[in-house]
């Protein structure tokens, strides 16, 4: 509802980007853009597919829309966050497990994971 806030960090060698609190089909081709060949894209996965309906403009993603939007951007890899709080790790391994049929540089975000 308040809009994606996002980062890009270039180094010359290597980009970077967090995009948080977003529903990427809602920010589309600007987000997608924004991302345009990082190598790096952290995007907000918070829902499941069958969720997401019922929880349609609060702000966020689903963990097939960031793949979407990866693959829109030529992103060469993706990690998936904001986990909703009450997804175990086994649930959270499946989604990735889904995600990489589709986009097979995809993990998720967790603790202590260096990127």
């Amino acid at each position: 509802p308040q809009g994606c806030l996002a980062f890009r960090l270039d180094d010359g060698r290597r980009s970077w980007v967090i995009a948080t609190d977003h529903e990427a089909d809602a920010d589309g081709e600007a987000l997608a853009g924004f991302c345009r060949s990082t190598d790096v894209l952290i995007a907000d996965a918070q829902w499941t597919p069958a969720e997401y309906p019922a929880r349609r403009g609060w702000g966020h993603g689903t963990w097939e829309a960031c793949v979407r939007l990866a693959q829109a951007a030529g992103a060469r890899s993706l990690v998936l966050t904001h986990h909703d709080w009450s997804r175990t790790d086994r649930q959270i391994d499946r989604i990735v497990r889904l995600a990489r049929k589709r986009f097979p540089a995809v993990r998720a975000a967790r603790d202590g994971l260096q990127v």
